[in-house]
């Protein structure tokens, strides 16, 4: 190994926080020396429009959102297919996976997430399909018309979260019946209450999806007619030509465990993102940041969020001292319905909670209390409500009088404000 290069910034991670922190630097420090390590061969591209990318509604190229060009203009020295492998703070020192030995002043670790692994015999097969990366959507994209016009075109999808409704859009696209697997009793897991599973299961079978409830696959078989047989911890036997895996993500720590950060679901960072070492801050999928809003630590692992911390990183790391303070919140349209989650929904079975209907829409709320405090929210077709909601979990309000009124769907909920 030779001797070590030296950067003022190195940011780990060639996603949008990673991205968006390098240029927010640049347009602070115009003479700083900027390393961004990236594990991909392409510059920024956006994982949102993947799935549209897949469904061929826009071509590959409508996915970049830089050019290498780009980062050159703004003098930002970019290391493609290379990760990180080791990190030495004692040091300010990081190890690539080509060997390359690099000291920084300032780091930000964005290095975001990597599909959970799925150790189910049979698992291995090129038709056992994840949706994370552009490499990942290449191989969905050839694979999906392969099979559609097959008389019986089934799929299997595994996962009740955001990855498997793009699988379940994307099925339903392609004239594919579908199988679903949830180990969970529903999907959404209890973020629903009765009312809103029953709504949704009833318009996800009209589509021609079949639900298999708690319930995990045990085993994967090629079969002589082309298809993959499943076999599950219920003894069914599903079959279909390809499976969709949207079990979730797991963060990308191992370089930096056992390095004196403290380290927990991400790394953790308080509300100005900034870790428990000096000089060190992380940013996106990967920060277990302090939520001002909640007072608590926690993870959000969506693209905004990623945008908003990679720039308040990138402001922090060249001099301003800003904290986060906003209401999450992630939408996603899926088989004709728009989902949007607002604060915190994570609630267990016993939430409390007022639901909100508009059967005729096809609308529901789910609003989440403490107490009189409204925490967060499940709407489904219903985005307009969503900036009096995020608002009115911003401003922590006390609404115990008028909890009751809520359960009117004629009730407005931005007289509240």
């Amino acid at each position: 190994m030779g001797k070590p290069q030296s950067y003022d910034y190195v940011i780990v991670g060639g996603g949008v926080a990673g991205v968006t922190a390098a240029e927010e630097i640049r347009a602070r420090d115009q003479h700083s020396t900027i390393l961004l390590i990236s594990q991909e061969l392409e510059p920024l591209y956006s994982r949102v429009l993947l799935p549209h990318y897949v469904r061929r509604r826009i071509t590959r190229e409508k996915l970049f959102l830089r050019e290498f060009k780009q980062y050159e203009l703004q003098r930002i020295t970019v290391f493609t297919g290379e990760e990180v492998i080791a990190f030495n703070p004692q040091l300010r020192e990081v190890t690539t996976s080509r060997g390359k030995s690099i000291t920084y002043s300032k780091l930000l670790i964005a290095t975001g997430g990597t599909p959970i692994p799925w150790q189910i015999p049979g698992g291995d097969n090129e038709r056992v399909l994840r949706l994370q990366t552009l490499s990942d959507a290449d191989r969905v994209r050839d694979i999906l018309p392969l099979y559609s016009k097959k008389e019986k075109a089934r799929a299997i999808i595994v996962g009740g979260g955001f990855i498997s409704l793009e699988f379940l859009e994307s099925a339903v696209a392609f004239g594919y019946e579908v199988d679903l697997v949830l180990k969970e009793k529903q999907y959404f897991g209890d973020i629903l209450d009765e009312h809103g599973w029953k709504m949704l299961s009833e318009y996800m079978r009209k589509s021609g999806i079949t639900f298999h409830l708690i319930s995990e696959f045990r085993k994967i078989t090629p079969l002589e007619d082309g298809q993959l047989e499943v076999a599950t911890t219920k003894a069914e036997l599903l079959h279909g030509y390809w499976i969709g895996v949207g079990i979730g993500i797991a963060g990308n720590l191992e370089p930096f465990r056992g390095t004196g950060i403290e380290v927990n679901r991400g790394i953790k960072v308080n509300q100005f993102l900034e870790s428990s070492l000096p000089n060190v801050w992380a940013a996106g999928d990967i920060a277990e940041f302090y939520d001002t809003v909640f007072e608590e630590h926690h993870i959000v692992g969506n693209w905004t969020n990623a945008v908003l911390q990679g720039k308040l990183a990138g402001a922090n790391m060249a001099g301003d001292h800003k904290s986060l303070h906003v209401v999450s919140s992630y939408s996603i349209t899926s088989l004709g319905l728009h989902f949007t989650f607002v604060g915190k929904t994570d609630f267990g079975p016993d939430a409390e909670s007022v639901v909100r209907l508009w059967p005729d829409e096809f609308g529901y709320e789910r609003l989440f209390f403490v107490g009189g405090v409204l925490k967060g929210a499940l709407l489904i077709n219903r985005f307009q409500d969503k900036p009096a909601i995020a608002a009115l979990i911003e401003s922590k309000k006390d609404l115990t009088a008028v909890k009751e009124a809520l359960k009117d769907p004629y009730a407005d909920i931005k007289t509240l404000l």
